[in-house]
């Protein structure tokens, strides 16, 4: 096709069928909307999404990864999933949660005392725990240095400058919206060759 070509189309829009949804749920009243319909759309919203089988485990395992252990065991992720569907988590004969979905007090209780949490030989394993990020790393050398920025630190010496050459990370600057990580990286270790 010549582009100075007028007699031919060069860009044909596609031809799209218009979008039908048969009954589409709406808890607006047409005539006279009130606040409270909004409420009643949005939570039901939120128990759809609360309630399907995904949501548990991937909460959960973001959950523990927040908590400080990037390598979760499929038992340990499993054990906080169960917490959060049934809100309940029984400890020692104690029992955390109301047994309501997602009581967010079963779920932290199941992270913090779960047995992989508490275990003092799990400490001297190099691939379990927490992994920071380059960047933070950082930070937390110059905090534990005693470094506190003062108002001519940017002219005489510029600590942070270039730091993503350096450590492959910046504040503010990673690639795309979603950090320098994907949501389900995992370290290279036991638990992520188990898969």
């Amino acid at each position: 096709i010549d582009i100075g070509d007028t007699t031919k189309d060069y860009f044909v829009p596609p031809i799209r069928a218009p979008l039908n949804v048969r009954n589409p749920v709406s808890f607006y009243d047409l005539v006279d909307p009130q606040l409270r319909d909004a409420y009643y759309e949005t939570d039901a919203l939120i128990d759809h999404l609360i309630s399907h089988q995904n949501t548990a485990p991937f909460v959960s395992k973001n959950l523990i990864q927040h908590f400080g252990i990037s390598n979760p065991s499929p038992r340990f992720v499993e054990s906080v999933a169960t917490a959060f569907k049934t809100g309940e988590y029984t400890f020692n004969g104690v029992t955390f949660g109301d047994g309501k979905l997602s009581d967010l007090k079963a779920t932290v209780a199941a992270i913090l005392l779960d047995r992989e949490a508490t275990s003092t030989v799990l400490d001297a394993d190099p691939a379990y725990g927490g992994i920071r990020e380059p960047v933070i790393k950082v930070l937390a050398f110059m905090r534990a240095m005693g470094y506190t920025p003062t108002s001519h630190d940017r002219n005489i010496y510029p600590k942070f400058d270039g730091m993503y050459s350096k450590v492959g990370q910046m504040a503010h600057e990673s690639p795309d919206q979603f950090s320098f990580f994907l949501h389900d990286y995992q370290p290279p270790g036991q638990f992520a060759q188990s898969k």
